[in-house]
C-alpha cells in the first residue's frame, strides 16, 4: 500500500481539478445552452405544420400594419410611438438612442400591431359590471375617436354601454409612458367597471444568451418573480401586484399599476403569451373616476431604472436587470461599469481599466496562490531525494515528506483555495457583461459588435474563404489567443510542476494545465466577445503579475525566505 502523502496531495489536486471541470460544465450547459431551439421545438408540438402556415398567411408585416392603420405619433427625445385611432391600441415604440441592428440608422422598434405574425401590443379593455345582479358583461367593447393633441398628448374619446371615457395618452421625459382614462357614469343608476391592462405578446425571439432571463417578470406582494417563456402556467393568477412584463436581453416592456397601487395579476393565455392588470371601481350615477396606469418601454439600464424606482415609487424597478445568484456583487459591478461608460466611450478601454481594478482587488488571493506554488517548487528537490532514499520504506518516506511540508510550512491545497473563491467573481463577472446595454452594439478592432461572440473564425481563414465552419470548428481569435495566454501563464507560475518531475503526477498535471483552457476555448467560442476580452486582458495582466512576482521571490535565491513565510 502506498501511503506516500505526496501522491495523495497530487491525487487530491486532481480530483479538485476534475469537480471545477465539472461545475464549469454544468454552468455551461445551464447558462449557454441556447434556450429558442428549446422554445420554439415546444411551441411546434402543440401546432401542426398546415395550421401555422395558415395563420401566418393570416397575417402581414409590420410594416403594412402599420401603414395600412390611421395612427397618430407622439415624441420625446428617448422615444416615439404610434398610436392606432381605430382601437386607441399603442403597438408601436420606437427608441431613439439605439439602433436596431450593427450599424443601422433604423432605430430600436419594440412592439408590434396585433395583425403582425409577432404581435407584441398593450391595449387596455373595460367590463360592464352590475354591482346589485352580479351580472357581468365582457362581449361589449369599447368605440374610440381620436380628438386631438393637448400639450404634446395624444387625446381620444371613447364610450361603453353608459360610461363615457376621456383617454389621454402621453410620454414623460425618457421611456414611460402614462395612460389615463377619465370615466363618467352617464346612466340613471350606480355602475361598476373592471379594467383590463393587457400586454399581449406572439412569438417572442429568445436570445441565445443564457445568463440573462428572458420571459415574463412581475412583482407581486413586494417579490420579484420570473418565468421563463416555457415555464408560464395557464391560468395563473396573483394578487396584489405592483408591475409585470416581458424582459429581453436588453430591452423590457412592463406595466406599471395605477398609481403604484396593488392589482391583481392573472396570465390568461394558452396559445400566446399575455399578462392581464386588473382593476376594479364603482362609480356612481353621474360620478368620475380614472383609471390610471403606466408602460415602461426601453432599456434595462441601471441608471434609467434606478430612476423610476426612486422619482416614481416603482418597487424593486432595478431588479428588471437580472443580477443573478450573486446580486451583492453583481450589482456594484454593474454600477461600476455604468459609472465608467460615462466617462470613458471606447468600450475596449473601460473593459481594461475594470480588469485592472478586479485584478488589483484579487491580488491579494493571486499572490497566496503564487506563493504556494512557488514554496511546493522550492522542495521539490528534497522531495525528490527522499522518494530515492526511502523508495523500499513507504512509511518512512511519507513521515520524511510530511516533516518537510512541516518545517516549510507548504500546504498542498494552498494554491487551489484562491481559485475557489475567485469562482463566484468570475460567474458574477460573466453575468455582468451579459446584462450590460453598454456591450450592446459596441465595436472594437474587427468586432462590430461586442455583445456577440467573436466570428472571425480561424478555420475559414478570418472569412477569406467564403463558408461557414460547422459549430464545432467556430473558433475565433479572441478565444483561441485567451486560451494560449492561459496555457503560458500556467506554464510561468509553474502551477504543474509542484510534483516531483518525471513522475506519473507531474505528467498528470501537465496534461491538466492544458485541458482546462481547452474547455473554456470551447465554451467561450460562442458566448460575448467582452467576456472573452476581458478574460485575455486578466491573463495577460496575470503573467505580468507572475514575472514580477517569480523575481521578487527568486526561488533560488530566497528559499529560506519562502519557507519561513
Amino acid at each position: 500500500m502506498n501511503n506516500n502523502p505526496n501522491n495523495e496531495s497530487q491525487n487530491r489536486n486532481l480530483l479538485v481539478a476534475i469537480i471545477l471541470m465539472m461545475l464549469v460544465m454544468f454552468f455551461a450547459n445551464k447558462f449557454l445552452v441556447d434556450r429558442s431551439v428549446v422554445e420554439k421545438n415546444e411551441k411546434s408540438e402543440s401546432i401542426t405544420k398546415d395550421e401555422l402556415d395558415t395563420i401566418v398567411s393570416e397575417k402581414t408585416t409590420r410594416d403594412d400594419a402599420i401603414k395600412n392603420t390611421d395612427r397618430v405619433s407622439i415624441s420625446n427625445d428617448c422615444m416615439s410611438i404610434l398610436i392606432n385611432k381605430t382601437n386607441c391600441i399603442v403597438d408601436d415604440v420606437s427608441l431613439k438612442k439605439y439602433a436596431q441592428d450593427v450599424g443601422s440608422d433604423k432605430r430600436k422598434t419594440i412592439l408590434n400591431p396585433n395583425t403582425c405574425k409577432d404581435a407584441y401590443y398593450f391595449d387596455r379593455q373595460y367590463i360592464l359590471f352590475n354591482p346589485k345582479t352580479k351580472d357581468i358583461n365582457d362581449k361589449l367593447q369599447a368605440t374610440w375617436q381620436y380628438v386631438g393633441d393637448r400639450d404634446g398628448s395624444a387625446v381620444f374619446f371613447g364610450r361603453i354601454g353608459e360610461f363615457e371615457i376621456e383617454r389621454i395618452i402621453s410620454l414623460d421625459d425618457m421611456y414611460m409612458i402614462s395612460i389615463k382614462d377619465n370615466v363618467k357614469n352617464t346612466g340613471d343608476q350606480d355602475g361598476c367597471l373592471i379594467s383590463r391592462d393587457i400586454l399581449h405578446r406572439d412569438s417572442p425571439e429568445i436570445q441565445n444568451s443564457g445568463a440573462v432571463h428572458q420571459g415574463a417578470l412581475y412583482n407581486v406582494n413586494g417579490r420579484v418573480f420570473d418565468r421563463a417563456y416555457r415555464k408560464i402556467k395557464h391560468g395563473e393568477r396573483f394578487d396584489k401586484c405592483f408591475w409585470v412584463g416581458y424582459v429581453d436581453v436588453y430591452f423590457a416592456c412592463l406595466m406599471i399599476s395605477d398609481g403604484g397601487s396593488q392589482m391583481n395579476l392573472r396570465l390568461p393565455c394558452k396559445d400566446c403569451y399575455e399578462c392581464v392588470l386588473l382593476g376594479k371601481k364603482n362609480i356612481g350615477k353621474n360620478d368620475r373616476k380614472s383609471f390610471e396606469s403606466k408602460i415602461y418601454v426601453g432599456p434595462k439600464d441601471m441608471k434609467v431604472l434606478h430612476h423610476y424606482q426612486k422619482t416614481c415609487k416603482v418597487d424593486k424597478f432595478e431588479k428588471v436587470i437580472d443580477f443573478g445568484w450573486f446580486g451583492f456583487a453583481t450589482k456594484p459591478l454593474m454600477i461600476l461599469i455604468d459609472f465608467l461608460s460615462g466617462v470613458i466611450h471606447n468600450i475596449a478601454i473601460l473593459i481594461i481599466l475594470l480588469t485592472i481594478i478586479m485584478r488589483f482587488l484579487t491580488y491579494p488571493l493571486s499572490k497566496k496562490s503564487l506563493l504556494a506554488a512557488l514554496k511546493m517548487r522550492s522542495i521539490q528537490p528534497k522531495i525528490q531525494s527522499i522518494n530515492q532514499i526511502y523508495s523500499d520504506d513507504p512509511a518512512k518516506r511519507a513521515y520524511e515528506i510530511m516533516r518537510v511540508y512541516r518545517e516549510s510550512d507548504v500546504k498542498p491545497m494552498a494554491s487551489l483555495t484562491p481559485i475557489l473563491i475567485q469562482a463566484p467573481i468570475i460567474f458574477c463577472l460573466y453575468k455582468v457583461f451579459c446584462n450590460s446595454i453598454q456591450m450592446r452594439h459596441a465595436s472594437f478592432l474587427w468586432i462590430k459588435d461586442m455583445s456577440q461572440h467573436d466570428m472571425c473564425y480561424i478555420a475559414n481563414l478570418f472569412g477569406l474563404l467564403d463558408f461557414t465552419p460547422p459549430s464545432i470548428l467556430q473558433i475565433g481569435v479572441w478565444p483561441l489567443l485567451m486560451a494560449a495566454l492561459m496555457v503560458f501563464q500556467q506554464k510561468l507560475s509553474g502551477s504543474e510542476y509542484s510534483a516531483p518531475k518525471g513522475s506519473p503526477e507531474a505528467q498528470m498535471q501537465k496534461n491538466m494545465s492544458f485541458i482546462m483552457p481547452t474547455i473554456l476555448l470551447i465554451m467561450t467560442r460562442h458566448i460575448s466577445a467582452s467576456v472573452v476580452f476581458y478574460w485575455t486582458v486578466s491573463s495577460v495582466i496575470g503573467i505580468i503579475q507572475t514575472r514580477l512576482f517569480n523575481k521578487k521571490y527568486n526561488q533560488q535565491n530566497n528559499a529560506q525566505v519562502l519557507c519561513a513565510k
